[in-house]
C-alpha cells in the first residue's frame, strides 16, 4: 500500500510540468490607434460618397458644404432678418430626423417644439453647428456624417452606431440672450 501511494505521489510530482506563461502577441497601442484611424477614415469616405450620391439625386436642391463637415440646403427662407443664434440665445425649432435614404427615424410630430439654449445644452454637433447657420423662419435640410451626429454609440434608442443622418429643421424663433 505504501509502495502504491509512493508511486502515485511520484507520478503526480513528475507528471506536473511547470507551465510557461503565454507571451502576448506583439501589438502596440500605436498599432491599434492606427487601425482605428484607418477604419474611421474609410467610414467617413464611404459616408461622404453616400451623401454625395444623395446630393446628385436631388438636382432641385442646392447643398453647400459647411466648415464643420456637413452639407445643408435652405428649403425655405422668409428673409425676415439676418440674425443667427449666438451663445446663450434661446431658440425654438421643429426637427425631423431620418436615414440618408429618407426613411424617418424621428418624425417632426415627435420632435416638434424643441427648445434649446445655444451651446449650453446637449445636442449633437452637426445639428448644433447647423442651427448657428440659420435665421428665424428658415427651414433647412442637413446631411450629417455619423461623426457629427450620434457617432460611435448612437442615441441609445432608435439611432444605431455610426449612422449618418438627414435632418430637416424649421427654426421657429430666436430669443436673444440679454446678458
Amino acid at each position: 500500500m505504501i509502495r502504491l501511494l509512493f508511486h502515485v505521489g511520484l507520478f503526480i510530482l513528475l507528471g506536473c510540468k511547470h507551465q510557461e506563461a503565454r507571451r502576448p502577441v506583439a501589438q502596440t497601442q500605436t498599432d491599434r490607434f492606427e487601425k482605428s484611424i484607418e477604419r474611421n477614415k474609410q467610414r467617413y469616405a464611404d459616408e461622404v460618397k453616400a451623401i454625395q450620391s444623395i446630393i446628385d439625386d436631388l438636382p432641385n436642391s442646392t447643398f453647400k458644404p459647411s466648415e464643420s463637415g456637413f452639407w445643408y440646403s435652405v428649403i425655405y427662407n422668409p428673409k425676415k432678418n439676418n440674425y443667427h443664434p449666438q451663445f446663450g440665445d434661446n431658440i425654438n425649432f421643429d426637427l425631423s430626423i431620418s436615414y440618408l435614404n429618407g426613411l424617418l427615424i424621428y418624425p417632426e410630430q415627435s420632435t416638434a417644439n424643441q427648445s434649446y439654449v445655444m451651446d449650453q445644452e446637449a445636442l449633437f454637433k452637426g445639428l448644433r453647428e447647423g442651427l448657428k447657420l440659420m435665421t428665424e423662419g428658415q427651414k433647412v435640410e442637413f446631411l450629417i456624417p455619423s461623426q457629427l451626429a450620434y457617432g460611435y454609440y448612437g442615441d441609445g434608442d432608435l439611432i444605431g452606431p455610426n449612422v449618418p443622418l438627414r435632418c430637416t429643421v424649421l427654426l421657429k424663433s430666436i430669443t436673444q440672450n440679454k446678458n
